[in-house]
């Protein structure tokens, strides 16, 4: 018995194997199964999980992110806009955290207003490429107040996949 074990080929058979049982139970613990895609634009999250997700611009392969937190899932327009599924599969390319959508946002935090503008081609969802700083409570006034400003989480990345343009234009 002892030489079964110690045999070279058995055990990198065994190691090869466990590998394989390893990413199977891995698997299986996130309930990815190969037998369904999620492929419509539209925020999904797995009914065991809190993650949503976003897909966006299936037309061009599609791509998906992960929502940062609660507040961008409102600033997206709420949880009600989410589909819970039994089982998650993305087809398309994984892009990190979600960009929020164009629109004023300032953290917590922080006393500085930014303006998420732009435009990626056509997506439902008013992501942009831009954003910028509000200069003072002038310019804000022009842009329609204070009032159309969310305040979010201070973990919120507000810039991600957006190109800073320094202090914004006057409207």
């Amino acid at each position: 018995m002892k030489k079964y074990f110690s045999s070279p080929r058995l055990l990198k058979k065994i190691v090869h194997l466990s590998s394989i049982f390893f990413t199977v139970t891995s698997l299986s613990y996130l309930n990815v199964s190969p037998a369904t895609s999620q492929s419509a634009e539209g925020f999904y999250k797995q009914r065991d999980r809190p993650e949503v997700y976003l897909i966006f611009n299936s037309s061009n392969g599609g791509f998906y992110c992960h929502v940062q937190n609660e507040d961008q899932m409102k600033a997206y327009g709420g949880f009600g806009r989410v589909s819970p599924q039994n089982s998650l599969n993305f087809s398309g390319r994984f892009t990190g955290d979600c960009g929020w959508p164009n629109g004023f946002f300032r953290r917590s935090d922080r006393p500085a207003v930014y303006h998420m503008t732009g435009s990626l081609g056509s997506n439902a969802f008013k992501i942009g490429d831009l954003y910028c700083r509000v200069r003072d409570e002038a310019q804000m006034a022009r842009y329609g107040g204070f009032g159309v400003v969310s305040v979010v989480s201070p973990s919120s990345n507000l810039g991600r996949g957006r190109n800073f343009r320094g202090t914004c234009p006057n409207p």
